[in-house]
């Protein structure tokens, strides 16, 4: 599928970032060259499945690399300075993971061995947004990039902390996130026209949109929400949302408040796995996303892979 025809919020997330790299290269091209018209290739892929969304390709073929950029894809076999058979494995463009928390060195070498090439903060985001950008920068393995963090802007506001990544925060700073103000105290109207505003200077800075952990802000009220989607609907930036707590108005209850702000803001929203926020009801609330979609709402979701979810280090084994 080519990038004009993805869903609205993943097209704004891909002109955003403006790269799509293959594991190691540029991009898969469908040249039609022939093998004779090459004539010194620098490197061969020999034998793998090629799979390239663009075109719809899926089948076996040998790829051939010249100056950094695949020049030809072809059945054919072709010569090259390099040769590597990669029998039995698949050549396709590197993933694009819109749910990494991992923002270092160890956890970028691990995303690059299952095939991801860029690594986006987007669920809970990083705020300030310069400032690491800043730490990130010549220290990433991969592309990386983030949202503006919307609990990060209220620990700043009601505590006075940076905490721009919380999730990787390091065991000596764990007692900036010790108090509770900005998951318990709602804010006032003065203090939410300064959080919009600290938002809005992160989407300056950079952010590819609004991360929402809502779940960790259960004081956030349900007009602060529509407030926030109101904000991004008005930059014409993505949501990316962690729903609320289902004790809070019920499993499905959650997805119904995202659902209806996206609805009457008209702005494009993703909700982050699934899986694990809709429990027993997901395919209850995948009807719910399929009939928003269906009535022009732009709403996505994912699900994660693997079947547990986080352990935190200070639980009891």
């Amino acid at each position: 599928m080519s990038p004009e025809n993805y869903p609205n919020l993943i097209r704004r997330v891909y002109r955003l970032i403006q790269v799509v790299i293959l594991v190691g290269l540029l991009a898969i091209c469908s040249c039609g060259t022939s093998s004779t018209q090459v004539d010194s290739l620098d490197l061969v892929l020999q034998g793998g499945r090629v799979m390239d969304p663009d075109t719809g390709l899926d089948a076996v073929r040998n790829v051939g690399i010249l100056g950094g950029k695949i020049i030809i894809v072809t059945e054919e076999l072709i010569e090259g300075r390099e040769i590597i058979d990669v029998t039995g494995l698949v050549v396709a463009p590197g993933f694009i993971d819109l749910h990494a928390h991992g923002q270092d060195p160890i956890s970028n070498r691990l995303q690059a061995a299952d095939g991801v090439t860029t690594a986006l903060e987007l669920e809970v985001g990083v705020f300030p947004v310069e400032e690491w950008l800043k730490s990130r920068e010549g220290k990433a393995l991969l592309h990386y990039g983030a949202t503006v963090g919307h609990t990060s802007a209220r620990i700043k506001l009601m505590s006075g902390l940076d905490v721009p990544h919380w999730p990787m925060l390091a065991p000596e700073d764990s007692t900036l996130a010790e108090n509770k103000d900005y998951a318990e105290k709602q804010a006032t109207p003065e203090q939410l026209t300064e959080t919009n505003e600290m938002l809005v200077d992160g989407l300056k800075e950079g952010a590819l949109g609004l991360g929402l952990g809502i779940s960790y802000t259960p004081a956030s009220t349900r007009e602060e929400l529509v407030g926030l989607f109101q904000l991004a609907a008005d930059k014409d930036m993505p949501i990316f949302i962690h729903l609320r707590d289902q004790n809070t108005g019920g499993v499905l209850g959650a997805f119904q408040e995202v659902i209806a702000n996206a609805a009457s803001t008209g702005a494009a929203v993703q909700i982050v796995h699934l899986n694990s926020t809709a429990d027993h009801l997901a395919q209850e609330a995948l009807n719910l996303i399929r009939g928003a979609r269906e009535h022009g709402v732009d709403i996505t979701t994912e699900a994660y892979p693997y079947t547990a979810s986080s352990t935190y280090r200070d639980c009891a084994v």
